[in-house]
């Protein structure tokens, strides 16, 4: 009987610890249709469940209209760092290669309410399950 017991038991934990390891995804929901996904450590933007920004994303701020992504690339002498403006209502990346360039796109467009930069090395607060 303590053997059944201790079967099951052992039975539910490592079912548990696998469903737990299976769910390495989260989505965080940007305005008209945009996510921010991450899986298996590879994150991206999206748009209606479609890759609209490739993966090496590592930090994102949205506001009402307009998304704030950073974006990393490997190259021979370490990375580079790109920033994008995105209208989520005409679906257009404005990319720059400067923080001082993203801001001027942000100053020339209007955009005010971006908040704070989100890190994408963790599931951030308000991302569900994907």
């Amino acid at each position: 009987m303590k053997r059944k017991l201790a079967m099951l038991l052992c039975a539910a934990l490592l079912a548990t610890l696998c469903a737990a390891c299976g769910a390495s995804g989260w989505v965080y929901d940007l305005p008209n249709g945009y996510t921010v996904r991450s899986k298996d450590g590879a994150v991206c933007i999206e748009q209606n469940g479609e890759q609209a920004l490739s993966t090496g994303v590592t930090a994102f701020c949205a506001g009402a209209r307009y998304v704030g992504v950073q974006q990393e690339h490997e190259t021979d002498d370490g990375s580079e760092t790109y920033w994008f403006l995105l209208d989520t209502e005409n679906q257009v990346f404005y990319a720059e290669e400067s923080e001082e360039t993203f801001l001027e796109d942000c100053e020339t467009f209007g955009v005010t309410d971006l908040g704070d930069w989100i890190d994408t090395a963790s599931r951030p607060s308000g991302a569900h399950a994907g």
